[in-house]
């Protein structure tokens, strides 16, 4: 279904484009989940819970991939990613992902681990630009699409209150999530400086797998 949806799998119907609904969703913080039965997901292999829920390290990521802008072609999008990622892993390597068009797509979704940064998976939150933000930044409605996520999640118990948030390129050797994005998210509230080892919770464990 595409609509509002609380973490836990409620839904509301969305008409006319309706940004209200979810719990911490409102006109000026919008909220538009498409869980992965309407994006056309296929079944994942495994699923493996974060060992202690919540996340505490949010990682923003871009796929490296062409953006997107309409329902239609963000779902295609999402559903070319899953049958790579099969390829290696055990379900799209993301707990979600942002389109150009300004909607959530559920990847593993909140409490599963993902599959995008060794040693960080079991404490992190994957959210993923569908893009490529090296030289171009993201569209104003997918940045606040993302934060959106965010602040609905500290809502609902799926981030603490003093989550951290970083780059993917501070947590794994990549250049994503691009430079202009990076250069955005390192001036939003939870950033932090840190690099790789320096950027994990102080009491989290460091035994993780790949997914």
């Amino acid at each position: 279904m595409v609509g509002n949806t609380r973490p836990g799998g409620e839904s509301t119907s969305r008409d006319n484009e309706d940004r209200t609904g979810p719990t911490g969703s409102s006109p000026s913080s919008p909220f538009q989940l498409v869980n992965r039965s309407s994006w056309g997901a296929l079944p994942p292999k495994d699923k493996t819970p974060l060992p202690h829920p919540p996340a505490t390290l949010v990682v923003i990521i871009h796929t490296d991939s062409t953006p997107c802008d309409t329902l239609d072609t963000c779902s295609e999008a999402v559903r070319e990613i899953q049958r790579a990622h099969l390829k290696k892993y055990s379900d799209i390597a993301f707990n979600f992902l942002v389109g150009g068009d300004g909607r959530v797509y559920e990847g593993r979704g909140w409490d599963l681990q993902g599959a995008f940064a060794r040693s960080f998976n079991n404490v992190s939150l994957g959210v993923a630009f569908i893009g490529k933000f090296s030289n171009v930044a993201p569209p104003n409605q997918q940045l606040e699409e993302a934060q959106a996520l965010i602040d609905v999640s500290l809502k609902n118990n799926k981030l603490p209150s003093d989550y951290k948030l970083v780059g993917h390129r501070q947590v794994t050797d990549t250049d994503s999530p691009g430079d202009a994005l990076f250069n955005i998210i390192k001036t939003w509230p939870h950033w932090k400086d840190c690099y790789m080892s320096t950027c994990r919770p102080a009491k989290s464990r460091t035994s993780d797998f790949i997914h």
